[in-house]
């Protein structure tokens, strides 16, 4: 037997194209396999054969064609349908009226389902090849619902059955024409739409369309920990109606409802970790048994970088017995963890003080600086927990939890913290805001807190006075919301305020004279207010209150002083006299004017705490020969004595200066000390400054360089470069001094050969030369161990005297500078023959080592002496020091050249 063949019209452009097929034939969604042969027979018959009439048809046709014809152009599934297009001519069919197309499993050898064919579809390219028949309505489009309970699965060998049928059920006579089997798509086909944590649920969607799910009736969805390697949870899930997915499968068999959605716990999830979603068709109630599995990609449940990011904006513990916390946490694991817990940490004791559950507030102002977090908008927290659980002393932290776990503190599921920085219940505070003696006593006003205050929780206000105890008193604490205001983190600031009266006897007043009154807030945890072994204190001290005070504008117009003022004190009523003294800053006294009603206890509108509205006095004080140049105060005092004696509450004014201090005289300034009147001199620290004053002695050089008195100089202030006690210094245009140690260098007389040799003779001292007395009162540096001409300063200072030494027939012998710097005077002599030689002049600022003169001589002759008066000096070369009280300095001593340069003393 030959293969048979048919004919397949389709379209290539506008154009209906003929070609010629043989044994395969594939149209969308259907693989045919075998020959399709028309007179072949198969396995099994469907059915019993009936006969029925049809109805005469008298086309024109090859009645001697004995072959049937067929071709199926498509088979779709569509859900529980198969929905087939095709054809099949044959010469039977004109006594084999009904028309059916079936659908049949050839691996388990049931029918699936029939179709009766209503309407035939023309088919005139059949009729074009085919001349049997009906040939041209041969065709039909016809949709088979499935029973698929009669197949296997789907790997099962589907064929299509075109039936000529002489009954109305499509049995007893008829004739067949099978397709080639449908090879069923295996593939699985599916999306996962959904994946997204929410409110601490996981919520998945998506589809999955597969033929696999035939006879598989159970579809699970599982959750796979993919990092870990196992399952987390499944689930069986109802079917989702996706007509969208159908449109595009339609080959597949559950397509249509093909969708699923569940949501699963992510209480236990690790968010580090990536999971999978297996969509599963199976046939067992648990998911196992024969299945078909869909595994969709990894996917996160939170981002690989994430925020974690909080700020406490206010620990509030103002109110007592509360403790309020507000900021802010923004976590990129919010939706992964969606229950929001706020728990008080005990650092210090490291333990859970309170924790509750709560809900996120509005945050704009985080949303926009992380604005890609997920619960930014929501971020915010404003809690407030009733404590009285908190220790002073300890430290605190806020804690922002997001967890999975709903429970308790959130602590057993997957959870993310975020800890506020330690809050320190270490803070004291307080203020003193009014002191003021009443009628009903003494008044006080204010406020006290502290953290301590959780455990003491006596608050007394105790008076002091200078250190010792008056009287106490305890307080009932009142609301000041200013102060929680400002101290918002220190305990109980909210009720911190107290307003109280303390009565004062007497003698307590009494006790109140002249000294400092001081006001003590306690906290205790005794209600005595004391301190005890185990029960501590803590105390705040005020300010002093003078209890006795007052202020004094004291002015010097021409020679009188004017006095304005006030002066109150505890115990003045009882001390009915009032006087004004003026004293020197030595204690001096000068005189006193006794006061009276014209010029004491006028009206005051000065806010002591004394409240004394009769405490002002005023009035005008000669100033007398003795006062001047110096400073003097005004004392204001209360006695019980007449004559401004016995006891008695003083009040001193500030200092007025007489013409003391810095004036101008004779040329220059002076400085008169304000204790006694006198002008300063030599070196005197003065508002910090150093300054130097002359002694009124300058060197008068002839004759003998003596050093005389002038009174015209006594007291100068030194301006500019000076020497004093060795020392340079720039004492400037002001006076002060600044000192120059760059100037008190040493150097030898001759640089080049520096200290170099001496004969025996040359040399300082007691020397076996024939000297008188055998002493010799310098050094000397001859031409031949000191070369050179040049002469160097061996040290700073003033050059006192340039002059001539002549022999007794008055003739020169030599000329000699002198040097003072304060401390030495340096004598440079018997190296110069003529005034040229010495090219510095009287006056002159000295360094050392510059040049002071050129040797012409066979030596220079140094000496050093303690005394300025060179005159003396010189009559004093041969003995080692002299003494003179009618000098000014008494005495003189020379000392050794070599040994002061070398040690640079």
């Amino acid at each position: 037997m030959e293969n048979k063949k048919h004919f397949k019209l389709y379209k290539s452009g506008k154009k209906w194209i003929v070609a010629t097929i043989t044994t395969i034939a594939i149209s969308t969604g259907v693989v045919f396999s075998g020959n399709v042969l028309a007179d072949t027979q198969q396995p099994q018959s469907i059915g019993q054969v009936q006969k029925i009439n049809n109805p005469t048809n008298d086309q024109t046709y090859d009645h001697q064609d004995k072959g049937n014809y067929g071709y199926l152009d498509q088979a779709n599934f569509n859900d529980d349908q198969l929905q087939v297009t095709g054809w099949q001519a044959t010469n039977q069919s004109l006594d084999e009226q009904n028309r059916f197309v079936i659908a049949y499993d050839s691996t388990t050898n049931k029918e699936l389902g029939r179709s009766k064919v209503i309407n035939n579809v023309t088919r005139p390219d059949v009729a074009k090849v085919h001349n049997v028949y009906n040939a041209a309505n041969s065709g039909y489009n016809s949709n088979i619902k499935l029973n698929t309970k009669n197949m296997q699965d789907e790997n099962d060998s589907i064929q299509v059955v075109s039936r000529y049928s002489n009954t109305q059920t499509g049995e007893g006579q008829h004739t067949d024409w099978w397709s080639q089997p449908i090879a069923i798509d295996k593939s699985n086909y599916g999306s996962l739409d959904q994946f997204q944590v929410q409110n601490g649920q996981l919520s998945v969607a998506g589809w999955h369309a597969t033929n696999g799910s035939i006879n598989r009736d159970h579809h699970f969805l599982i959750l796979f920990d993919q990092t870990a390697g196992h399952e987390i949870s499944r689930q069986e899930v109802k079917k989702v109606a996706r007509p969208d997915v159908v449109r595009v499968y339609p080959n597949i068999m559950n397509a249509d409802n093909s969708g699923f959605k569940a949501v699963f716990n992510v209480a236990n999830l690790d968010p580090n970790h990536q999971y999978q979603i297996l969509s599963r068709y199976s046939n067992a109630a648990n998911g196992e048994g024969s299945y078909v599995t869909e595994w969709f990609a990894p996917r996160r449940i939170a981002p690989v970088n994430r925020v974690n990011e909080g700020w406490l904006d206010s620990f509030n513990i103002s109110e007592p017995g509360q403790l309020t916390v507000a900021g802010w946490h923004a976590s990129d694991l919010s939706n992964v963890a969606s229950n929001r817990f706020i728990i008080i940490f005990d650092r210090t004791a490291n333990r859970q003080v309170a924790s509750m559950k709560i809900n996120g507030i509005a945050r704009p102002d985080v949303a926009k600086a992380y604005p890609h977090v997920l619960n930014a908008e929501n971020a915010g927290f404003n809690v407030t927990f009733n404590l009285n659980s908190l220790q002073p002393g300890h430290q605190y932290s806020v804690v922002s939890r997001y967890s999975a776990d709903p429970n308790g503190n959130g602590n057993d599921g997957q959870h993310i913290d975020f800890w506020s920085s330690p809050v320190n219940l270490n803070q004291t505070a307080s203020y003193v805001d009014q002191v003021k003696m009443t009628d009903q006593g003494l008044h006080v006003q204010g406020w006290m807190a502290s953290d301590n205050s959780l455990i003491q929780q006596n608050p007394y206000l105790i008076v002091l006075f200078d250190g010792k105890e008056i009287t106490r008193q305890k307080l009932s604490l009142i609301a000041r919301p200013d102060v929680s205001q400002v101290y918002p983190m220190m305990y109980g600031s909210a009720e911190s305020g107290f307003s109280t009266d303390i009565k004062l006897s007497t003698d307590q007043l009494n006790k109140l004279v002249n000294g400092n009154l001081q006001i003590l807030l306690r906290f205790s945890a005794a209600t005595d207010g004391n301190p005890y072994l185990n029960q501590g204190v803590t105390d705040q001290f005020s300010g002093n209150y003078s209890t006795n005070m007052g202020n004094a504008n004291v002015s010097l117009d021409g020679n009188n002083i004017n006095v304005k003022g006030w002066h109150e004190a505890i115990g003045e009523n009882s001390r009915p006299y009032q006087y004004l003294i003026v004293v020197g800053l030595d204690g001096h006294e000068f005189y006193r004017v006794k006061l009276d009603n014209t010029n004491s206890n006028l009206n005051s509108s000065n806010t002591s705490w004394l409240n004394n509205n009769k405490s002002s006095f005023a009035a005008t004080l000669p100033v007398s020969a003795a006062m001047n140049h110096r400073g003097i105060k005004v004392i204001h005092r209360y006695t019980d004595d007449a004559n401004g004696n016995g006891n008695y509450l003083d009040f001193w004014s500030q200092q007025i200066d007489i013409n003391d201090g810095f004036q101008s005289l004779n040329g220059g300034t002076v400085y008169y000390d304000p204790v006694n009147g006198q002008l300063a001199t030599g070196w005197r620290t003065i508002n910090g400054n150093r300054y130097y004053f002359s002694d009124g002695y300058e060197c008068q050089p002839d004759p003998d360089d003596l050093w005389v008195y002038n009174d015209q100089l006594h007291g100068r202030m030194y301006t500019g470069i000076n020497w004093v006690d060795g020392h340079c210094y720039n004492f400037g245009n002001d006076g002060i001094a600044r000192a120059l140690p760059q100037n008190d260098g040493w150097s030898w007389p001759f640089p080049q050969s520096g200290e170099g040799w001496h004969y025996q003779g040359q040399k300082f001292g007691y020397t076996s030369n024939i000297r008188k007395n055998g002493y010799h009162d310098g050094l000397d540096f001859g031409t031949q161990d000191h070369p050179g001409s040049a002469v160097h300063a061996v040290h700073g200072g003033r050059v006192l005297d340039v002059n001539t030494v002549r022999d007794n027939n008055g003739q020169t012998m030599w000329w000699f500078t002198t040097i003072w710097d304060g401390r030495f005077l340096y004598v440079y002599q018997e190296a110069f023959s003529n005034r040229n030689k010495i090219i510095v002049k009287p006056n002159d600022i000295i360094y050392a080592g510059q040049v002071i003169g050129y040797r012409d001589k066979d030596h220079l002759h140094l000496g050093i002496n303690t005394s300025p008066n060179y005159g003396v000096d010189l009559k004093n070369s041969f003995v080692p020091s002299w003494s003179d009280s009618s000098k000014v300095t008494g005495h003189g001593e020379w000392i050794d050249p070599e040994w002061a340069i070398r040690n640079r003393i």
